[in-house]
């Protein structure tokens, strides 16, 4: 659609001819059956035609119209051929500027501006001002029924942008509408539905949905386009859900020359090893180590960083402990840019800037397990010391990770440290208590519990309701959440690059958005009576739980759960202490059947539980009764299944009900404890809630004044 303004009718014929002859150039360029050098001269030709055309209208003063529109969009389209960034960027937003006085052109003419715009800005390294030109661009889109040209790759864009900041469920819901979308009669449809399908399937990997992953990848497989990436991902899947020799057979048919090569070979070495080929899966970390040093000349990487890994892995399963804590060591330091301690012992004490914090956690975790081993070997507390030493590091690391980083990457990783790996420093913290007396290890034991029992997703709650009641502003919220997201996006960004300057320069962008985050977090801490409110969300110690929650007749107990065992600990106004309580299947069952035994009462079936709960009894209070007998009042805070126990049913072997003994309170966790009273003075009346069937009337109830 082409419109003039008010200028004469031999000015609009001359720059109709000129738009024309610079156009003829511009699409005689877009000719597939053309060579790359004809190509480029005829942009070149297209560009400078344009140029001149908007020069003489700006010269002329006539450049309201919609033939000045369509040049500058055009000098975008080649200034970004050229990779000429700044020039485009510049005559893309001279379009969108003019199409705001031109009523008389569609909205959907915005569309590509936009689009091209948004696509710049990233390249230029400007993330949110990308992500606002992407979103002006999908506001035109939704606004037609019938889909505009390119909305495909717009919704792809986006899906990517999410898959940067970790964003993975977002991620999947634009990439799947960009697949939907995208026309079978584009002329490279085979070759964007294969790239859009990889990306879909590469997001629903890291949502850990590795059954509708391979279903995708097994879709496009046959169209023989990234063939190597797509065998090289299928084995990744297949690694992941333990089908080792298929994840093998996929992995020898990838061509290392057409995917990252050396996590090709980690990933080999870890089948090998999975399968306990030790000589094998050694054979493919040295070519990962060979294909590191060739790449990289000794530079630190994450793939280097993983191979360490794996070799130390290797290494433990060998009884090579001491070699194996050596090879942690050396992967931890690949694995954080600012670390470079190589005796064995150090561990990271703060965090900032680049780092792999997954691959990190676990290498800090992996160390730790394997300075356990060793103490079988040397029964050295030291040991055991240092073994604790690097769960600190790893769980000041998840600390670090919740506060800072906005994700469903970081979700997923601090969701699996709660059921996989948090039982192990307190193991290991009550294990050196009984060696050594020391009653400190017995309250960190406590502090490595009471972490893990919060919801993050609680404390994220309560902490916005505590924004919004102190009236801390939407402005402070929205930054603070664009430089998490912004801290996120960059991390992930840097386990891509392999380029020391780029990672030099992503490190400091870090560095720069984590200063300004902490800015804006000291702003909102300063606001009175933030601080005070938030203190809920802090895991007091042991002294404070003595001195400012616990009175004289209160008794704390809080469980910690596995498949094997139950660990209470025990804390009173002058004490702590623990009991370990051996399990079997059959108290999980007694659980379960106790539970839907109360369920079940009603009219026509009678409470029949009184067995169960007196096995249940034998478990959870008797081992710690004779510290709790002085009491008349119980925290409990309950782990995993015994959230759905109510204790007051329990009974003892008199068949006496713990209620009957003890006002009982319950907590996910003492972080949520609070030392306000609560008070009823100038309460009136109180109210009861009956449980009853729905025919229960009310009818006949005569109501008093109490």
């Amino acid at each position: 659609m082409i419109s003039f303004s008010q200028n004469s009718r031999h000015e609009n014929e001359v720059y109709r001819r000129l738009y024309n002859a610079a156009d003829k150039y511009y699409h005689d360029a877009e000719n597939n059956n053309i060579s790359e050098d004809k190509q480029e001269q005829l942009n070149h030709d297209a560009l400078t035609a344009f140029r001149n055309l908007v020069m003489k209208m700006e010269t002329e003063k006539n450049v309201n119209d919609s033939l000045a529109f369509h040049s500058y969009f055009k000098i975008g389209i080649l200034e970004h051929f050229f990779n000429n960034l700044p020039a485009a960027e510049k005559a893309y937003r001279h379009s969108i500027q003019l199409k705001q006085t031109l009523t008389q052109l569609p909205d959907s003419f915005l569309f590509k501006p936009q689009l091209y715009l948004g696509i710049v800005l990233y390249n230029e390294n400007q993330f949110d001002s990308a992500v606002a030109a992407y979103k002006k661009a999908e506001v035109i889109a939704e606004a037609y029924s019938t889909p505009l040209q390119e909305t495909e790759r717009l919704y792809n864009t986006l899906g990517a942008l999410y898959y940067e900041t970790g964003n993975y469920r977002q991620a999947k819901n634009y990439l799947e509408k960009s697949v939907a979308l995208l026309p079978k009669n584009h002329p490279y449809y085979k070759d964007l539905l294969v790239n859009y399908k990889i990306n879909l399937a590469s997001t629903l990997t890291k949502l850990e949905e590795y059954d509708e992953a391979d279903k995708i990848y097994q879709s496009i497989f046959h169209f023989n386009i990234l063939r190597d990436i797509i065998l090289h991902n299928t084995g990744v899947i297949n690694l992941n859900l333990g089908s080792i020799h298929k994840a093998l057979q996929n992995f020898y048919q990838v061509n290392p020359a057409k995917t990252n090569s050396a996590r090709l070979y980690n990933d080999m070495a870890l089948a090998h090893y999975n399968l306990g080929h030790n000589d094998s899966a050694r054979y493919y970390l040295d070519k990962a180590s060979a294909q590191v040093r060739m790449d990289l000349s000794g530079k630190k990487t994450i793939s280097y960083g993983q191979t360490l890994k794996i070799r130390g892995d290797l290494l433990l399963s060998e009884k090579k402990t001491a070699d194996a804590i050596l090879s942690y060591q050396q992967a931890i330091v690949q694995f954080y840019a600012d670390f470079n301690e190589i005796i064995p012992a150090k561990n990271p004490v703060e965090y900032t800037g680049v780092f792999s914090y997954i691959n990190l956690f676990n290498t800090l975790t992996a160390k730790a397990d394997a300075y356990e081993q060793l103490n079988k070997v040397d029964k050295k507390i030291s040991s055991l010391k240092s073994a604790l030493d690097a769960y600190r590091s790893a769980f000041k690391l998840a600390d670090y990770v919740e506060r800072t980083y906005d994700s469903d990457e970081a979700r997923l990783f601090l969701n699996k440290i709660k059921y996989v790996v948090h039982n192990r420093p307190i193991s290991l913290c009550i294990l050196l208590y009984d060696l050594t007396g020391e009653k400190e290890f017995l309250e960190e034991a406590y502090l490595f519990d009471q972490r893990n029992k919060g919801s993050v997703l609680a404390f994220s709650i309560h902490e916005n309701e505590i924004k919004s009641k102190l009236g801390i502003g939407d402005l402070l919220s929205r930054q603070e959440n664009s430089l998490k997201s912004a801290i996120t996006r960059l991390s992930l960004k840097s386990a891509q690059v392999t380029d020391n300057k780029q990672l030099q320069e992503l490190n400091s962008s870090i560095r720069d958005f984590e200063i300004q985050l902490g800015r804006i977090q000291e702003k909102i801490n300063n606001t009175p009576g933030y601080e005070k409110m938030r203190s809920a969300d802090r895991v007091p110690s042991v002294t404070d739980l003595q001195q400012k929650l616990l009175d004289n007749n209160t008794s704390l107990l809080s469980y910690h759960l596995t498949k094997t065992e139950l660990l209470i600990i025990c804390i009173s106004k002058k004490e702590i202490s623990y009991k370990k309580v051996p399990l079997k299947d059959s108290f999980f069952s007694a659980l379960q059947s106790f539970v839907t035994s109360l369920h079940q009462v009603n009219s026509d079936i009678k409470y029949d539980a009184a067995g169960i709960s007196q096995k249940l009894y034998a478990w959870l209070i008797q081992p710690v009764y004779e510290k709790i007998s002085y009491a008349n009042r119980l925290i409990i805070i309950p782990d995993d299944e015994l959230n759905y126990v109510p204790f007051e049913a329990l009974q003892n072997n008199e068949k006496k009900y713990l209620v009957e003994s003890f006002a009982i309170q319950y907590q996910y966790s003492t972080s949520l404890l609070k030392t306000a009273e609560i008070k009823l003075a100038s309460n009136k009346n109180i109210a009861f809630a009956p449980f009853f069937d729905s025919g229960y009337s009310l009818q006949n109830i005569v109501f008093s004044k109490l």
